[in-house]
C-alpha cells in the first residue's frame, strides 16, 4: 500500500473510534426531578392565562326611555279605566293610516353613518292612537314623513367605525299640523332645528 493510501485509511478509523460512544447518556435523578418541576409549572402559567379574567361585561345598547315613561307609585296603584291607552300602545308601530292630526318631519342625517331610528310618541294623541316610527337613513338622508302630531322620543343606532348612539335629551314635540318640522341626528344627540 502506498503512504497516501495508509494515511488516508488511518485516518478514517480515527475518526470512527472518536465518534463511537462508550455508552448512552443517563439522566440523573437530579436531572428528572427538574424537568418534572418545569413541565408543572409550564401546566400552572397555561392554566392561568386560560381562566377568565374580570373583565366586566360591556353594556347592551337599548334605547334610552324618557322619564315620562315611568309612572309614579300613584299612577301604579290608581284603577286604570277601561279603553285608557296604556305605555304599551306606545311601543307598538305607529298606525298606518292615522285617524288624528299629522305633520310632516324632515329627517337630516349628520352622523357620518348609516342611521336605524326609532321615533316614538311619548303620549296618545286625542283619538288614542300612540306609536313608534322606525326609518332607516343612508349617509346625509334627508327624507321627509307624515307622523301623528305630538310629543316625541328619538334613539339612533348608527352603523360606522365604531358604531355609537344618539338620543334625544329632551321631547321632541310636533303639534303644528302647519309647521315643516326638521329633525337632526347628530353623532350623539337627535334634536329639532
Amino acid at each position: 500500500m502506498t503512504q497516501p493510501k495508509i494515511l488516508l485509511v488511518l485516518l478514517l478509523s480515527g475518526s470512527l473510534v472518536a465518534c463511537r460512544a462508550d455508552s448512552p447518556p443517563t439522566l440523573t435523578a437530579a436531572d428528572i426531578a427538574a424537568t418534572a418541576m418545569q413541565v408543572a409549572w409550564t401546566q400552572v402559567a397555561l392554566t392561568e392565562a386560560a381562566r377568565p379574567s374580570a373583565t366586566p361585561v360591556p353594556p347592551t345598547l337599548t334605547p334610552a326611555v324618557t322619564p315620562t315613561l315611568f309612572p309614579t307609585l300613584a299612577v301604579l296603584l290608581s284603577p286604570v279605566p277601561p279603553g285608557t291607552p296604556t305605555l304599551d300602545l306606545c311601543s307598538q308601530p305607529a298606525p298606518s293610516e292615522p285617524l288624528g292630526k299629522t305633520t310632516h318631519v324632515t329627517f337630516v342625517n349628520k352622523s357620518g353613518g348609516q342611521v336605524n331610528l326609532a321615533f316614538g310618541m311619548e303620549s296618545p294623541n286625542d283619538k288614542g292612537e300612540c306609536g313608534t316610527y322606525s326609518f332607516s337613513l343612508s349617509v346625509y338622508e334627508r327624507p321627509t314623513a307624515s307622523v301623528l302630531t305630538g310629543c316625541y322620543w328619538a334613539y339612533g343606532w348608527i352603523t360606522k367605525n365604531p358604531p355609537s348612539t344618539a338620543e334625544s335629551i329632551k321631547s321632541l314635540c310636533l303639534t303644528d299640523t302647519g309647521t315643516a318640522y326638521t329633525v337632526e341626528i347628530g353623532t350623539e344627540v337627535i334634536d329639532l332645528k
